[in-house]
């Protein structure tokens, strides 16, 4: 055998080693089961929805570039596309981190309420995506959206017949159900609309996002007691507002609610084919 022929060999013993490589890489990624992460991204909302056939949500980015850091923990560095991003409600600390993520993903397409305030930053996102030829989606009361053959985001709220003095009051409200597991995605909602939720639905919660991050506003406790969740999220950091106010806390505590914060990082829920749900700190 001569040199080249050596070298040749060689090569192809690299080239199938490195493919073997990534395909072990790619499989890993490949989750067994479908996963909820409420990321630590301060005083803000985010959500990453990681479904077992590969398809990728984030609800909600927080403010600024904390949402880049979570997502690395979460994702190889050659996975840079999210399916579809969905903003709440276009308030900073749930719509800002979308301005970061912009510079390092590529998103399928985004989704909000269809509320744009006058002379905002949003305002200068949506040129943002426009610009990237990214489609925009509004939705409302009734919308769905299916995700693939598992799993189901009904849009329980806002209903645009209804008027709120609150921008915070027009949050989508997003119910995920997988299986028979279900969860409550709330933006920044408060009692009024949680009142009109359980008169237009039997809610009987598994898990539950808090809103507008234990708000004593929301979270009220005929609500808790009507939805009976579970294990209850609340996304808060260092913050002015008293959050999550002491007696948010009790209100879950009366309903059984097992209480996580995203103080001490992010959360991550896994959920099994048999309905099980486990609970782990994301890191």
């Amino acid at each position: 055998m001569n040199k080249k022929d050596l070298i040749i060999i060689i090569l192809i013993l690299l080239i199938s080693l490195d493919f073997l490589v990534w395909r072990v890489i790619f499989k890993t990624h490949l989750v067994s089961n479908n996963e909820i992460y409420f990321l630590d991204v301060g005083q803000g909302d985010s959500e990453f929805l990681n479904f077992k056939d590969g398809i990728q949500i984030l609800i909600d980015a927080g403010r600024g570039n904390k949402i880049l850091k979570e997502l690395s923990l979460l994702l190889p560095f050659y996975d840079k596309y999210i399916d579809l991003v969905i903003v709440s409600h276009p308030e900073i600390d749930h719509y800002g981190g979308v301005v970061n993520l912009l510079e390092y993903f590529k998103i399928g397409a985004f989704i909000f309420n269809g509320k744009i305030p006058l002379n905002s930053k949003f305002e200068s996102l949506i040129e943002k995506l426009k610009a990237r030829q990214i489609p925009i989606i509004t939705l409302a009361k009734s919308d769905k959206i299916l995700i693939g053959n598992q799993a189901e985001l009904l849009v329980l709220s806002p209903d645009l017949q209804e008027s709120y003095p609150s921008l915070n009051d027009y949050s989508l409200v997003l119910e995920l159900v997988v299986g028979k597991v279900k969860s409550l995605f709330t933006g920044d909602i408060s009692s009024v609309v949680e009142k009109k939720l359980i008169k237009d639905y039997g809610l009987n919660l598994d898990i539950l996002k808090v809103a507008h991050h234990g708000s004593r506003y929301s979270s009220s406790q005929e609500f808790l007691q009507k939805t009976t969740p579970k294990i209850s999220i609340i996304e808060v950091g260092e913050n002015s507002y008293g959050h999550p106010h002491p007696e948010v806390i009790k209100r879950l505590a009366r309903v059984g609610s097992r209480v996580y914060t995203t103080t001490q990082g992010g959360v991550k829920l896994s959920i099994s084919d048999k309905d099980k749900i486990k609970i782990f700190r994301k890191i």
